[in-house]
């Protein structure tokens, strides 16, 4: 009876503690997106996101096309996920008018006038955060004790990536929320043996799909590891359900006549990807010779693979055979860590994809100094995280039964991650989605170090002892 009362008194402490963590991410969020100051928060990539989403509310047509610049043509090159969302904000607020400013070197850039469709995309992503935190701490509870979970918990609310793309207008926060409540459904179909657990993760994945193809394989993954745990019918309807999402977006897109669309996209980011210093020349070309230079080798590099693949892999594989060692070492090592450094690479830089003259982190000083804290630790996450990823990886490949589902999920997810991104492009922006993964393999490391020193500070069992453990039940050891 006291046992299970302090049980109790345990979870009730775990679910305010738990409370507290979530509030604390949304009102994080929320400050830095409305407390931060950037000069056009419609920029780059955005760009094309906030072009689909006029599109589609205008003239129900899903094309970045700029509307005065001639007939709105119909594409595919991003996912209609988030410009979905867009849409859906700009429907809610009413009026969301665009218009043209000279941004230099030839260069326009798009205006929002009036901005409260931003202000409500920038408030659902900071409870789409919020949620994602909750999600961390649940994924974290399947296989880690309650300490750690909220570890886990506090330190993705913390994270500054995560705090600072709440307010940004790129998708890194819904996809990010949509792939991590994926893996949780799937997850509980795994425990509870659930088909319609199964269906809701495939419909999950299909989301994250339509936010960002980059996920496209990982669902078969998922599907053969619940063969393997002897759940063919829950590996059945989650494949099911998920391909619906690929399979319609592909027949929707092949009926659009000369349309620039996910292959192309994937196709650029190959090659710019095995250019190392692609990002420097693309954020110098216009003021830097051997940049503009550079970028405009790696565009006639890209033109060419697009028009013969044959012909792109050919030029790539001279430039490479130039220096060998040098690329053998690009993508084993330097790209890889790439992906999990810190300063984003397609953007102003440190955590800011627009350009931010004010931010809560630079004048508040408790924020600017938790932010150098994570950017000293941030080696340290990545080396614990894969660390723990690939031992969780390689057990759970070579003994599927003997190794806890939830962590080697995340730990295969983690590896599928980094090697699309390594195959394609990889900078700090694209792993912003994947942190709250990182996080749980890192706390899990750590956990497994704290095991490790308890269990040899730990007096030994006596004789005695041993022999009662034996004789307990296991049903009162569980």
């Amino acid at each position: 009876m006291n046992a299970t009362i302090a049980g109790n008194r345990s979870n009730l402490r775990f679910g305010p503690v738990a409370t507290v963590i979530v509030v604390l991410a949304l009102l994080l969020r929320v400050f830095y997106a409305f407390g931060t100051t950037v000069e056009n928060p419609i920029s780059g990539d955005t760009n094309q996101y906030v072009l689909y989403a006029w599109n589609m509310t205008h003239g129900a047509t899903f094309s970045s096309s700029v509307p005065v610049a001639g007939p709105v043509v119909a594409d595919s090159y991003r996912g209609p996920g988030y410009p979905s969302m867009l849409a859906v904000a700009m429907m809610l607020a009413g009026n969301a008018e665009l218009s043209l400013r000279d941004a230099g070197h030839g260069r326009m850039t798009l205006v929002a006038q009036p901005t409260t469709w931003i202000s409500y995309v920038y408030f659902a992503q900071a409870v789409l955060g919020a949620l994602t935190v909750l999600l961390a701490i649940a994924v974290a509870r399947f296989w880690l004790g309650r300490e750690a979970s909220l570890c886990v918990g506090l330190l993705t609310a913390l994270w500054p990536h995560l705090v600072s793309f709440a307010g940004v207008l790129l998708g890194e926060t819904l996809f990010g929320f949509t792939l991590l409540l994926a893996v949780w459904l799937l997850l509980l179909a795994q425990q509870r043996n659930r088909a319609w657990l199964a269906a809701c993760a495939g419909l999950a994945f299909a989301a994250a799909y339509l936010v960002n193809p980059v996920i496209a394989l990982f669902p078969l993954v998922a599907g053969v590891a619940l063969l393997f745990r002897h759940r063919p019918q829950l590996a059945v309807v989650l494949v099911a359900v998920y391909m619906i999402a690929p399979c319609g977006w592909a027949l929707r897109n092949a009926s659009i006549p000369h349309s620039t669309g996910s292959y192309e996209r994937a196709a650029q980011n190959f090659v710019e990807g095995s250019w190392p210093r692609f990002f420097d020349a693309s954020n110098a070309r216009f003021s830097n010779p051997i940049a503009r230079g550079m970028y405009l080798a790696e565009a006639r590099e890209e033109s060419a693979f697009l028009a013969n693949a044959s012909t792109g892999l050919d030029l790539m594989a001279n430039r490479m055979k130039q220096e060998p060692g040098y690329y053998v070492s690009w993508y084993l090592l330097q790209k890889p860590y790439l992906l999990w450094d810190w300063s984003v690479r397609s953007g102003w830089g440190d955590i800011y994809f627009p350009v931010t003259p004010v931010s809560p982190f630079t004048h508040i000083p408790a924020l600017r100094w938790m932010e150098a804290a994570f950017i000293a630790f941030n080696p340290v996450f990545f080396g614990l995280a894969m660390l723990a990823t690939l031992v969780i990886a390689l057990r759970f490949a070579w003994r599927p039964n003997e190794t806890g589902f939830a962590e080697g999920m995340i730990a295969l997810l983690l590896l599928y991650l980094t090697a699309v991104h390594t195959v394609l492009q990889a900078e700090p922006r694209y792993s912003v989605p994947y942190r709250p993964e990182e996080l749980l393999m890192a706390v899990t490391a750590v956990a497994w170090i704290f095991n490790r020193i308890a269990a040899r500070r730990a007096p030994s069992s006596t004789p005695d002892t041993q022999l009662a453990q034996e004789q307990t039940p296991v049903s009162a050891k569980e």
